[in-house]
């Protein structure tokens, strides 16, 4: 594998890795095949599509369905996404595969910032301090996260209580 795939330990006892984005092109194939032999299921990606263009994995989708695992795609542009809502959807989502025992690699471009941030707030779901989860993720990684103050505080400010989800959420979808 040329990109490197950091199981985070201490979350959900190694059910959660992160990685930067897979190489792409005629190497994606393999990559997907290496992430599968892992023994996860789930390929979690928060790259735009222009980002997938930009890094050859436009086919990502595919090649991941071709290998049996699912595809998740939450494009976040910038550094924090553009609606907390549709997170916090997406989020419940994330919960339950978590919930089916799914093992989840989250990636976005170097794995530092995005991907660090949505699954500190999957964590965070779980009854894990933000805190404690990016201390967790950055020990595994090797480098602190998340990549920006910013990411931080918006984590924090997602950081919720169950009844505060149900407030949240549309109707059905926790």
């Amino acid at each position: 594998m040329q990109t490197s795939l950091y199981v985070i330990e201490d979350l959900c006892k190694g059910q959660f890795a992160i990685m930067p984005s897979p190489e792409g092109h005629d190497k994606l194939d393999n990559e997907i095949e290496q992430i599968r032999d892992m023994g996860f299921d789930t390929v979690v990606s928060l790259l735009t599509p222009e980002e997938q263009q930009q890094f050859g994995l436009e086919q990502e989708a595919q090649c991941c369905r071709d290998k049996g695992l699912a595809f998740l795609n939450f494009p976040i542009v910038d550094e924090i996404a553009e609606s907390d809502t549709e997170m916090v959807v997406f989020l419940s989502k994330l919960l339950e595969l978590q919930q089916t025992q799914h093992r989840m690699l989250f990636h976005c471009h170097s794995s530092a910032g995005r991907s660090s941030a949505v699954l500190t707030l999957l964590a965070d779901r779980l009854g894990i301090c933000p805190d404690k989860a990016f201390e967790s993720i950055s020990s595994s990684l090797g480098f602190q996260v998340p990549e920006t103050p910013l990411q931080k505080q918006w984590v924090r400010s997602l950081s919720v209580t169950e009844e505060e989800m149900h407030a949240i959420l549309p109707m059905g979808h926790l």
